[in-house]
């Protein structure tokens, strides 16, 4: 995309500032999700100029949390595969968005992180320096903060250069395998007046297509698969890329092979599927394992002595992980998509009626496992229906009653998915195996604006919900008009370290003397009302027999007044 030359322009030259908004609009960023601050001054007159001008630039959303803000443009990007644009403050901007980074870094999502910087000069320049934070806000070197979490990260050391740094962030972090990118704008460059004329072609910066593995390579898996008696394949993040859930459910089906980990980071495989039952990986002959950091746990599951092993992802080695030792006796570097779409053709030729039966008797042997997991699922949410504090089960499966196969759920801790059927790509998204809390109602918002035409829903636990940067949150909701279904599941703890404490202190001082220091989170704050003042519907509930109407109410609200809502379920 060549921009509007400068000559048929009222003003014969545009400042840094101008160069970076037209720059992102060429790129296809839709939004700026920014918290502002002193270096953005030209940054804001830009785009408030361009927008009146009648040009249609990236709308900026004031999101006043930086972590919020990058977990909204994770939000987005994960529901649509476009980048956005998350501006923050220079150094303690970056410092605060550094959780959202490392999010967006282990889910592998693109998002474009763009920081100002302290002025560069005391004196002499527009834009130096003229507050007392302009000293003591500078760091030696400002992306050491989020370095080991980004793909790539620059200074603008001109104006100039401003539309090939966009550029050139832009194909990085939508390079497999993609993940976030930093950019660093000083507030003299933003400010600074440059002759140019045009911005380069974007289609020559395009990204390159992700490889697909090597035909000896998959027909050496094929062979494998087929000479198996019990295959499992383990996944987390195959959802990433919604075209590849289609090729993995044709490899399963064809070969009658379980899927563990269906509704993992994303929705990976339907559970409506009978193959989506989690067979355990100690019992299988052969581990399949297809876009997955952590296919096991090795202090709790061990392959049994002789299975084979075979790792499918862009990465398989995963270098980003400091330690990472999973053994693979196959490793296959290639799109997931690309890769199971040849291994099916391959499987296709090789096929025997010998191989059809065993998948036939597989199949049903499979089948009957997964009516037994589902039928016991059910009837332990039903025994807890009328239990108070209201069954995290339970909720979870009102939950799964209430909800349309097109709702997005964007989910943070107690919600258990399997007592719902997902059953469409891009449907299901779960937190970062890095875990650093506090991204799901954002990353909800950014996924709504990303599907506007869909319910989202956002599933969080109370502790969660409090690193979530609720007010900043809600105030986005309202101010934008970008209405949610928050549903807090409230058990007044942190769950996770009162379990951790009592699985290795079974007889400890805490367990036996009732301690609850760093665990209770008590006195329960009213999350309702955070909510209701910015303008929410919301609501207590605390008896499980309401529950079910609560929800319906909620998401009412959500779908016909347009509005946000949210539920403090108290849980126990």
């Amino acid at each position: 995309m060549v921009i509007e030359s400068l000559s048929s322009r009222e003003e014969k030259d545009v400042d840094g500032a101008q160069l970076l908004v037209e720059t992102l609009k060429a790129v296809g960023v839709e939004y700026v999700f920014a918290n502002t601050g002193t270096d953005y001054p030209a940054i804001l007159e830009a785009a408030a100029k361009l927008n009146a001008q009648g040009n249609d630039y990236p709308k900026l959303i004031t999101v006043p949390h930086e972590m919020a803000a990058v977990s909204m443009a994770h939000g987005y990007a994960m529901v649509s595969g476009k980048p956005q644009v998350a501006m923050v403050h220079t150094l303690p901007g970056t410092a605060n968005a550094v959780c959202g980074v490392i999010n967006a870094s282990r889910n592998m999502v693109p998002v474009i992180l763009v920081a100002g910087r302290t002025p560069i000069t005391e004196k002499g320049m527009q834009g130096s320096r003229d507050l007392y934070i302009h000293w003591a806000q500078e760091s030696r070197d400002q992306a050491a903060l989020l370095r080991e979490f980004v793909k790539w990260d620059y200074e603008v050391r001109f104006p100039q250069q401003v539309p090939e740094v966009v550029l050139r962030a832009w194909r990085i972090c939508l390079t497999e395998p993609q993940g976030p990118v930093y950019v660093v704008v000083p507030r003299e460059w933003s400010m600074q007046k440059v002759e140019i004329s045009s911005i380069p072609p974007v289609e020559t910066y395009s990204p390159p297509s992700p490889p697909q593995a090597d035909l000896s390579v998959v027909e050496k898996v094929a062979y494998m698969l087929l000479e198996s008696e019990r295959p499992v394949i383990a996944t987390r993040f195959l959802g990433r890329n919604p075209g590849a859930v289609g090729e993995l459910v044709k490899l399963s089906e064809m070969l009658a092979i379980p899927v563990n980990g269906a509704l993992a980071m994303y929705m990976n495989f339907p559970t409506n599927n009978p193959l989506s039952y989690p067979y355990p990986l100690q019992e299988a002959d052969l581990i399949f394992v297809i876009n997955s950091g952590l296919p096991w746990i090795p202090d709790q599951v061990q392959p049994k002595p002789g299975a084979k092993i075979i790792h499918l992802d862009i990465n398989p080695s995963f270098p980003e992980y400091p330690m990472w030792s999973f053994p693979a006796h196959v490793s296959v570097m290639g799109d997931s998509e690309k890769t199971l779409r040849l291994l099916t053709e391959v499987l296709g030729r090789r096929m025997s009626r010998e191989h059809e039966e065993r998948v036939r008797e597989r199949y049903d042997e499979i089948k009957k496992l997964y009516a037994g997991w589902r039928k016991e699922m059910v009837e332990h949410a039903v025994r807890e229906s009328s239990r108070t504090p209201i069954s995290p089960a339970w909720l979870s499966y009102c939950i799964g009653r209430v909800k349309d196969d097109d709702d997005i759920v964007v989910n943070e801790y107690d919600f258990n998915p399997y007592y719902a059927d997902f059953t469409k790509p891009g449907t299901y998204f779960f937190e970062s195996d890095a875990s650093c809390l506090g991204w799901s109602l954002a990353a909800a918002l950014g996924a709504k604006l990303a599907a506007p035409e869909k319910t989202v829903i956002a599933t969080v636990g109370d502790g969660a919900y409090i690193f979530c940067n609720p007010v900043a949150c809600h105030f986005v909701s309202s101010s934008h008009r970008i209405p949610i279904l928050v549903v807090v599941f409230n058990n007044r703890m942190w769950g996770a370290v009162r379990q951790t404490v009592e699985k290795y202190y079974p007889h400890g001082w805490v367990v036996r003397h009732g301690v609850r220091a760093g665990i209770d989170l008590k006195p329960s704050p009213r999350y309702d009302k955070v909510a209701e003042a910015h303008g929410a519907y919301a609501e207590t509930v605390e008896d499980p027999g309401e529950l079910e109407n609560s929800l319906r109410r909620a998401k009412k609200v959500v779908e016909e007044e347009g509005n946000q809502a949210l539920l403090n379920v108290v849980c126990g």
